[in-house]
């Protein structure tokens, strides 16, 4: 449980390689409650291949209720997979983040991925799902259910849109795998 951080909940600055799993960031130890950090949950600043999740329930991270975003990137090669980003544990109630799900600020990342267990729950955030920024070049966005419970068909919609690009270039957005 890593939450009421006056600034991020997990910042990695100029660090690679990292793993970040298992944690309940922005919630109480149930993931059920809003006990967000003041800034992001987690804020990578120049890093590169750290992965935030993994492909089992245990690897989940519930990236919820934070001030800020669930996610900010400025770095390459991180991979964001398997979260409930702005649900709680369930991924079925809504405790979103008060701006964004994920953001990526620069670099070439990846959201999601092409198998059940890649997939992230990015609902429920005050601002956007995905936010691309104009430094985000060649991201993958794909597999992730953005703007639903995690059974796909209830409504938990993001506040403004599901997946913004906001100057980004050379960006994926789903896929047909």
């Amino acid at each position: 449980m890593i939450n009421r951080f006056t600034a991020n909940g997990i910042r990695i600055e100029n660090g690679g390689s990292n793993v970040i799993e298992g944690n309940f960031i922005g919630t109480d130890v149930n993931g059920t409650a809003d006990f967000g950090n003041s800034g992001n949950g987690i804020f990578i600043v120049d890093g590169a291949n750290n992965t935030i999740g993994g492909m089992t329930p245990a690897a989940r991270n519930v990236i919820s209720g934070n001030n800020v975003s669930g996610i900010q990137i400025i770095g390459m090669g991180n991979v964001v997979h398997g979260n409930y980003i702005g649900t709680d544990i369930t991924g079925s109630t809504d405790l979103g983040n008060s701006q964004s799900g994920v953001v990526i600020i620069s670099g070439t990342n990846t959201v999601g991925g092409t198998t059940a267990g890649a997939r992230n729950i990015i609902s429920g955030n005050n601002l956007y799902g995905v936010l691309l920024l104009s430094g985000a070049t060649g991201n993958v966005v794909q597999g992730s259910y953005i703007g639903t419970d995690v059974s796909g068909t209830a409504d938990l919609g993001n506040g403004v849109n599901g997946v913004r690009v906001a100057f980004g270039t050379n960006n994926t957005i789903g896929g047909t795998a």
